[in-house]
């Protein structure tokens, strides 16, 4: 199965009457998804002839989609890694970014930076521009991007208004030149509640419950 449409496994508890199907969930999801690898520039001298900023913005819908699959698969109280190998942040920063806001009930970004500490890291960006694929003199916000291009410039891949609220700094960057590695960007996700949350029921209204009261008597009669 393709990433994002991994299925659902069930398993069967008890027997007859109490008999219950519940799904299987994963209590650590790796989400390293396919992108454009411009972060293996160092190794990958393809890189260098065929990158284009079209790339990122071809994979952001697919690596949204695949991260969202994996917040549905994690157990509450889970960890999601999402990572790619790419510099950009309409890979990482606003797929995450968007993830959070589709998952804002029961996903949270974690700190870690005690972990690996003498790994050298940089926070994730909270603001990045969004340049046309094609014309590298064009730049583009929320409000600009032309109607027919909207499925190509979605609005999750713009830098989210409430991104310190998110603590999109939490995610990190690992920048080639500092220990002599590849560009990585990784962050850690923990699913705090249920991703369906069970429905509330609305309340009766006085009309509602007159007619409820009438009814055995219209029965009767």
């Amino acid at each position: 199965h393709e990433a994002q449409q991994i299925p659902v496994l069930w398993e069967k508890t008890g027997e007859g009457a109490t008999l219950k199907r519940t799904p299987m969930r994963y209590d650590r999801v790796l989400a390293d998804v396919p992108c454009s690898g411009d972060g293996t520039m160092r190794k990958n001298v393809d890189v260098w002839k065929k990158w284009s900023p079209a790339q990122g913005l071809g994979l952001h819908k697919t690596q949204l989609m695949i991260l969202s699959r994996a917040v549905e698969l994690c157990e509450v109280g889970g960890v999601v890694v999402y990572s790619t190998c790419s510099m950009n942040p309409i890979e990482n920063e606003a797929v995450v970014a968007a993830g959070l806001g589709k998952f804002r009930h029961c996903l949270e970004l974690e700190d870690t930076s005690s972990v690996c500490p003498t790994l050298i890291r940089h926070a994730g960006l909270h603001t990045w521009k969004v340049r046309d694929r094609k014309d590298k003199d064009k730049w583009y916000t929320p409000e600009t991007v032309p109607d027919n291009l909207k499925q190509i410039y979605p609005p999750s891949c713009f830098p989210p208004a409430d991104a310190a609220e998110l603590h999109l700094e939490r995610c990190v960057r690992i920048y080639p030149h500092d220990q002599d590695t590849g560009g990585f960007f990784i962050c850690k996700l923990r699913k705090t509640a249920d991703h369906m949350p069970a429905k509330k029921v609305a309340p009766e209204t006085p009309a509602a419950t007159a007619a409820t009261e009438a009814a055995p008597a219209a029965a009767a009669a």
